[in-house]
């Protein structure tokens, strides 16, 4: 197998990150699905409680990790779907969905060893991170035409494109 490049966490597009709420028990799906487990909705349930708990987290990201066997677009796009899932069953739960943002990392974040079934189940995990919105633009004055009239406006940084791990090349050098 080809050895995937290191991956480098990206920070939340969002703003600074804070603390990481870990369900109780781990959250399940069907095995190659977006279908949360049965036994998921309790430790979704207490993690819906504890965020509408705590409404001065602005906003709650959900990272979604699968392990790295297979195709890595494939379970990118998996995670994805997964994170949608849980979101959906924590709006269920009363969580404003506003508040809520998801992201699915697939297998490129692995935090055990993949050559094991107990290091790929590790690494096949929820975790949601309380982020911490970024201050509001700052407000500049700006002369008109060099007059001694100003008009306040707002100060916008470039956006910032987050991407949750590099370009997968195969082994022609190929996207």
């Amino acid at each position: 197998t080809a050895k995937r490049p290191p991956i480098r966490r990206v920070p939340s597009p969002e703003g600074e990150r804070g603390p990481v709420l870990r369900p109780a028990e781990p959250i399940l799906f069907e095995n190659k699905s977006a279908v949360l487990k049965p036994e998921s909705l309790s430790p979704l349930s207490a993690l819906a409680q504890r965020i509408r708990e705590n409404p001065q987290w602005p906003s709650v990201e959900i990272a979604v990790y699968t392990d790295g066997r297979g195709d890595l677009r494939e379970k990118e796009r998996l995670s994805e779907a997964r994170a949608e899932a849980v979101k959906r069953v924590l709006v269920t739960q009363g969580v404003p969905a506003k508040r809520l943002t998801t992201r699915g990392f697939g297998g490129y974040v692995p935090i055990a060893d993949d050559g094991t079934p107990e290091g790929r189940a590790r690494n096949r995990r929820v975790e949601l991170t309380v982020v911490k919105r970024a201050k509001a633009p700052k407000r500049v004055k700006v002369a008109a035409h060099g007059g001694a009239h100003a008009a306040p406006v707002k100060a916008h940084a470039a956006p910032v494109k987050a991407h949750a791990a590099p370009a997968h090349h195969d082994e022609h050098g190929g996207h």
